[in-house]
């Protein structure tokens, strides 16, 4: 599609450089979630429109105007549309999916097309994928990985400004009902799933959990994975690819299902 070279050309030159969380892999992966989980009636340049434009401004998660990141992009993302020459008419819809993905923003998603991508957006936050974007962003934020001896938060109030596992309980294990689509609720529904199997195996205090937490977590400043061979079938490892460092660790039971996890969800 004409739009899918035009918006991958336009975020590598100014897409985020350093937010592995919300880099070009992510939008792509927005997109193409989108497409599966799409209903009929769906308009395909609104949702390609949205879908990569829907984090081009985010602001960190402990900024105090972080609930509007998504209204600042759809701002962006008007200007830069309409300097594209996107068709005028289509312009508010794309709008409006932006503005209405975010979990912060608090907008309800009134059309088809947002639905979708608020849906596809919140996809990422689950599963593997949703545990290495969590962690990444605890570890960027300098947050404890968890409370040393209430990590369920039965005897204390929980506080993910504090400890990056809390934010688990307080928001990620909730999405799966929030979901718009038939389809999104579905595959929220699975990979919650193992957002909690992670969970419990990092109580029960199994190695490869716990492994997988520490290489993410200091790996903020690291990319996720290598664009091309995200799980090195033709490359050597590289020091500066998280992935890579939980390849060379796959012996281990746990991490070598939370590789194929995830590559099940990227592939």
């Amino acid at each position: 599609m004409k739009w899918e070279r035009e918006f991958e050309n336009y975020l590598t030159l100014h897409g985020h450089k350093t937010d592995a969380a919300h880099d070009l892999a992510h939008f792509r992966r927005v997109y193409k979630t989108g497409l599966k989980i799409a209903e009929e009636g769906a308009d395909v340049e609104v949702l390609i429109a949205a879908a990569y434009f829907h984090d081009l401004v985010s602001l960190p998660k402990n900024h105090p105007e972080r609930h509007l990141s998504s209204l600042l992009a759809a701002q962006a993302a008007e200007k830069i549309l309409t300097a594209m020459g996107f068709p005028t008419e289509k312009l508010k819809p794309v709008f409006h999916a932006i503005h209405a993905h975010s979990f912060s923003a608090k907008v309800e998603p009134q059309t088809v097309e947002a639905k979708i991508v608020q849906d596809a957006d919140r996809i990422e936050a689950l599963g593997a994928l949703g545990i290495l974007r969590c962690l990444y962003t605890g570890g960027k934020l300098k947050r404890t990985p968890y409370h040393p001896t209430d990590l369920f938060g039965k005897k204390r109030p929980l506080n993910d400004e504090l400890y990056t596992i809390d934010h688990f309980f307080i928001k990620l294990f909730k999405l799966k009902d929030l979901f718009q689509t038939k389809k999104g609720r579905a595959l929220a529904a699975l990979r919650t799933e193992f957002l909690q199997e992670f969970v419990e195996k990092l109580a029960a205090d199994e190695a490869g959990a716990h492994r997988i937490l520490r290489v993410i977590t200091d790996g903020h400043q690291k990319s996720f994975f290598h664009s091309l061979d995200p799980f090195a079938k033709n490359r050597k490892l590289e020091n500066e690819y998280i992935v890579d460092e939980l390849l060379a660790d796959n012996k281990d039971l746990f991490i070598s299902k939370f590789l194929a996890q995830l590559k099940d969800e990227i592939l």
